[in-house]
């Protein structure tokens, strides 16, 4: 017996073993020990334990031949063909992907299993007696075509075989009671979205038990985090081992002419093929390169990646891996392992990464002429911050002469001149050092994992920011991919500061390599430009307009004329100058429209200024002692409505990072308002500059798409504090009108996409893949009744999908944007008609359960009306009241206000009744003043809810907030002072006592 069978196989494997050695063992009693037994079943179920435990198994003295005995993995595998070149691959994979998808898409009832197998062959059928007897346990209800094939074939190549399955399927495991690592298993399994299928045969690999024995948890999940990547990568999805499912052979049809045409040249592509075989090589490449292509992924660079991942995997999953993509490939499981195991070869391994760097799309090389286009230069500007410039120059000089993986940032604010520091260093390399190439990183993620292997400057600059380009910091952390020169990078304060967050955020287990990665980031500052230097600027841009211009010297007079007031609000922003001169640039310019110019951009300094300020002072104001509840709301809303008119009016947004030091912010929720205030995106929406916001910043202070509603209802008091600092609101006025006109304007544009789409899921797609603006809602609300009516159904079927994809979108946070729509469905007369009802119902019944708290608020403020209306009845929002009451206690004040608000409405409806009293008597005895202060200033509400014998109990938890030291919560107290005392649950001596106390 093979040494530790029993630890590695737990009881319900070993019960399964003994059973099927019983029948092996009848068997060859009866039939003599020269009869073939293959094992058959998914890879990696056990076959080869099962075997060697066969071979030692005894059976009443009669030997096993252990050269009769043999595995097989139920697969399939597609006929040779020659393929030399493009054409026959394309011919070759046209039929391949059809067979794949009608193997794998159909299936045969169990009822015709036999019949499939063996039809009327009653030797044939003895062959496979153990299979069809337990078919139901080991297939379920059906079995795939696949495995009806597989099986014919290993009975044709095999006549006088008998066929054994062996495999342990999960349901078996599920059932044993007594095992608490299969219980573990099972639950990692689940947490980690994992579930090891085979052409629908769902089952155990029993090594991944060992895990769970050894104490190993964590070791495992990475290991299945890592597969499931691989399996993600290479599109085939939900770890259906050898399936092609869900788009999976889409990837033949649509991508293949694209990669092989367009991104593999020939030269790369017969490298492979010779290397790693033509089949095995060329398809593997060419699959590989296909699936796991995104955005500007060259493939070859993801194929690098795929075999660094495999290799990290235990050695069963690395060949469950491998079985997959075999299978996908059509290919035998050792030709895929022979391909990736090919990579080991140094020389073959650098001869790849050279071929790479060649067709690489995430690196540019650039040339001193290609850097005044790269950096979007217009002639030579001025040299500003020469010190920084200085200290730069060393660094790169350094890092050239012996390379160590630097980073040197240069950060500074918008708008001061990074981007033209960086552009004059690589200058003056492209002129001083010949023999260094410099490249331009247009992907930062793929920068990463690779870079050219001759010296050379890499420049990054964050007009190309991308989510995950805060990677770029981990260059160098090993000999295999550190740079061979420095990496120059211009970033914001705002986002070199997130960056640096994330960086953190993913070493916060590994301090050292941590420590390792921030000595390498070299920080150099730019501050703002001096009066001295913008004047500079002012002239260089003034003598390339001369140059461009010089049959219109009126016009450069003109300018001239203006020179302080332009240098004035330029604020030590040499970017305002270009700004203003590229104005210029576009067409003739009168001194009327210079003045209007300048004064918007003073109106924008002031907003700016001011907005700031009242930032600011609202940090420092909260949660003070003398603060009072109603003043912290008031701040919070004048806050959001500030940041919307930042927002309309382009404010500089980086300005409002940091404003203050950490150790001064109390609240929380304004350090997440202030943050997302960094993160608010605008844009321009057409030539004459009418803007619409598309984000706002909601109740959790996180950005969310804007209802162009919104910015109809700001407060009229707001404009008249805004004109008192001399603000101009102009811009305020008929603001619904401009809304109003930009829709109507692309109305047409946007209803011929809409019509064209018959399935609104496309259209979601579009949005969500940035291909299409998110106004859709928008335009619905702004369409005349009779086209609104038009598209009324099709709309509810949009906001389902929106809904369908809650866990991937922005959109499903915007939830105010969906209330508006279902506010004005409400309103119609076609609510009777049922699956109109039945789609409102479903929206509803997902705001109400919401994680977003803001949703979840309008959700329930909305309830009574839907309960008049019978689009819920009141048994459904009694069953899901628990989801009310934890808005009682959020963190968000004005969240908690509005749901207390709501209380009263609730309690004449019954959805909260006596069955709430624990609830209510825990928050009258909570650690947060202000929760108890709230439960409390409702009890003259709840009198069916708490009886009078339960609030005596509790009545020193009102004393405290009476005599609390934050006088809004002790003022709050008093208000209910006169109720508790007309009902008896507390006497004016006990509050006596109390005080003298």
């Amino acid at each position: 017996m093979p040494q530790n069978f029993e630890e590695k196989f737990l009881e319900p494997f070993i019960r399964e073993t003994e059973k099927t050695e019983k029948y092996i063992c009848d068997i060859l009693r009866e039939k003599g020990n020269q009869v073939k037994i293959i094992i058959v079943g998914p890879p990696l179920s056990g076959k080869k334990y099962f075997i060697n435990h066969l071979k030692t198994y005894p059976c009443e003295g009669l030997d096993i031949d252990p050269s009769k005995i043999v595995e097989k993995v139920l697969s399939y595998e597609e006929e040779k063909v020659p393929v030399d070149d493009q054409n026959k691959i394309k011919e070759f994979f046209k039929k391949f992907q059809e067979k794949l998808k009608n193997l794998f898409t159909t299936s045969v009832p169990l009822n015709d299993l036999e019949r499939e197998l063996v039809g009327d062959d009653k030797r044939s059928k003895e062959r496979i007696r153990l299979l069809l007897e337990k078919k139901e346990v080991l297939f379920g209800d059906k079995i795939s075509k696949a495995i009806v094939k597989s099986l014919k074939e290993i009975m044709k190549e095999n006549e006088d075989a008998y066929i054994i399955p062996f495999w342990i399927p999960n349901k078996i495991l599920s059932e044993d009671k007594d095992s608490q690592d299969i219980g573990k298993l099972n639950d990692i399994l689940k947490e980690e979205n994992t579930r090891i299928n085979w052409f629908g045969i769902n089952y155990v690999m029993p090594s991944l038990l060992n895990y769970i024995k050894e104490g190993k948890e964590d070791e495992l999940r990475h290991q299945l985090k890592t597969l499931n990547e691989l399996m993600e990568k290479t599109k085939i999805k939900d770890l259906i081992i050898g399936g092609i499912i869900d788009g999976g052979t889409e990837i033949i049809t649509n991508n293949l002419n694209e990669i092989l045409n367009k991104i593999i040249k020939p030269e790369v592509l017969n490298f492979i093929s010779s290397t790693f075989g033509s089949i095995g090589g060329t398809l593997l490449s060419v699959l590989i390169g296909g699936a796991i292509r995104s955005n500007d992924e060259n493939p070859l660079n993801g194929f690098l990646k795929l075999v660094i991942k495999w290799k990290t995997l235990n050695d069963d999953l690395r060949k469950f891996f491998a079985y997959s993509l075999a299978f996908y490939l059509g290919v035998s499981f050792n030709e895929v392992c022979q391909a990736l195991e090919a990579l080991n070869n140094e020389e073959k391994y650098k001869k790849l990464e050279q071929l790479i760097e060649e067709t690489h799309p995430g690196i540019k090389q650039i040339t001193g002429k290609d850097l005044p286009l790269f950096y979007n230069i217009q002639g030579e500007v001025v040299n500003i911050h020469e010190d920084e410039f200085n200290k730069v120059w060393e660094l790169v000089k350094e890092e050239l002469s012996n390379p160590t993986g630097k980073i040197i940032v240069i950060r500074g604010e918008m708008g001061v001149g990074k981007t033209y520091l960086a552009y004059r260093i690589a200058r003056d390399i492209a002129e001083k050092y010949k023999d260094i190439k410099i490249y331009w990183i247009k992907g930062p993620g793929n920068f990463t994992d690779y870079m050219p292997v001759n010296r050379a400057v890499y420049l990054w600059d964050d007009s190309n920011f991308e989510e995950n380009s805060w990677e770029i910091f981990k260059v160098g952390r090993n000999s295999k991919n550190k740079p061979n020169g420095p990496v120059i990078i211009s970033l914001s304060n705002f986002r070199f500061n997130k960056m640096m967050e994330k960086l953190k955020d993913s070493y916060k287990e590994n301090n050292e390599e941590l420590k390792s990665i921030e000595q390498r980031i070299m920080e150099i500052e730019t501050k703002q430009a001096s009066e001295k230097e913008l004047a500079e600027v002012f002239y260089s841009q003034l003598k390339l307009l001369e140059e461009q211009e010089r049959n219109n010297s009126p016009q450069i007079e003109t300018v001239q004329k203006f020179k302080d007031d332009i240098i004035r609000e330029s604020k030590g922003l040499p970017i305002f100058i270009r700004f203003f001169f590229d104005k210029i640039r576009k067409g003739s310019i009168s001194e009327e429209e210079i003045k209007k110019f300048l004064e918007n951009m003073h109106n924008i300094h002031s907003l700016e200024e001011y907005v700031k300020n009242r930032v600011k002072d609202a940090y420092l104001s909260l949660y003070k002692n003398n603060g009072r509840l109603h003043e912290v709301k008031k701040e919070k809303l004048c806050l959001l409505s500030f940041l919307k008119l930042a927002c309309m009016e382009g404010v500089n947004l980086n300005a409002f990072y940091p404003l203050v030091d950490e150790d001064e912010v109390e609240d929380q929720e304004l350090k997440l308002l202030i943050n997302a205030l960094t993160k608010l995106q605008w844009r321009y929406i057409d030539e004459e500059e009418v803007r619409l916001p598309l984000f706002e910043v909601n109740y959790e202070g996180e950005v969310v798409p804007i209802h162009p509603s919104v910015l109809i209802g700001i407060e009229e008091n707001l404009k008249e504090v805004l004109k008192a600092e001399n603000i101009d609101t102009n811009y305020l006025e008929n603001i619904e009108e401009k809304i109003r006109e930009y829709i109507k304007k692309n109305k047409d544009k946007y209803l011929k996409v809409i019509e064209s789409i018959e399935d609104p899921q496309n259209l979601v797609d579009l949005e969500l893949n940035g291909l299409y603006p998110p106004y859709t809602l928008s335009l619905f609300w702004l369409l005349e009744e009779e086209e609104r009516e038009k598209y009324e159904v099709w709309l509810l079927k949009y906001l389902m999908v929106i809904f369908e994809k809650s866990n991937r979108t922005i959109l499903i946070d915007a939830l105010g944007y969906v209330i508006f729509q279902i506010i004005y469905i409400l309103q119609k007369d076609f609510l009777e008609v049922e699956n109109i009802k039945h789609v409102i119902k479903y929206i509803y019944l997902k705001l109400i359960e919401s994680n977003n708290e803001t949703a979840r608020l309008l959700a329930w403020l909305m309830l009574p009306e839907l309960l008049d209306k019978r689009i819920i009845n009141k048994e459904e929002a009694i069953q899901r009241k628990n989801y009310y009451l934890k808005l009682l206690e959020s963190n968000n004040e004005i969240i908690r206000d509005d749901a207390w608000s709501k209380l009263s409405e609730l309690l004449d409806k019954r959805i909260i009744n006596k069955e709430d009293s624990n609830y209510f008597l825990k928050l009258l005895e909570s650690n947060d003043e202000i929760a108890r202060l709230l439960a409390l200033l409702m009890l003259p509400l709840l009198p069916l809810i708490i009886v009078k014998e339960e609030a005596v109990k509790r009545k020193i938890y009102y004393l405290e907030l009476l005599f609390s030291d934050i006088s809004f919560i002790s003022d709050g107290a008093k208000l209910i002072l006169p109720e508790l005392k007309a009902r008896g649950i507390i006497s004016d001596d006990e509050i006596k006592k109390t005080n003298n106390k």
